[in-house]
């Protein structure tokens, strides 16, 4: 019975997210992947990021932004919402 409880304990965003978009049909949106993936891509948006995230500050919201918003548009994913 402890252990059960300490599993479910120990459960975090990265269990629960896939369970709650399967479960809504939601779109589950990552940004720690968004940003690999775009400074991977090397789009504006990745390029912007990069340059940001090598001088050891964090990514404006105003990319952020652009990521989310480029996602919702383009993944087929979230076409549900």
């Amino acid at each position: 019975m402890a252990a059960t409880r300490l599993t479910t304990c120990l459960t975090g965003k990265g269990t629960q997210a896939p369970k709650i978009k399967e479960k809504y049909c939601a779109c589950h949106l990552a940004t720690g992947d968004m940003l690999r993936a775009q400074v991977a891509a090397k789009t504006e948006l990745g390029r912007q990021a990069k340059k940001i995230m090598d001088e050891g500050k964090l990514v404006s919201d105003e990319i952020m932004i652009g990521m989310i918003q480029n996602e919702l548009d383009n993944n087929q994913e979230c076409q549900n919402g």
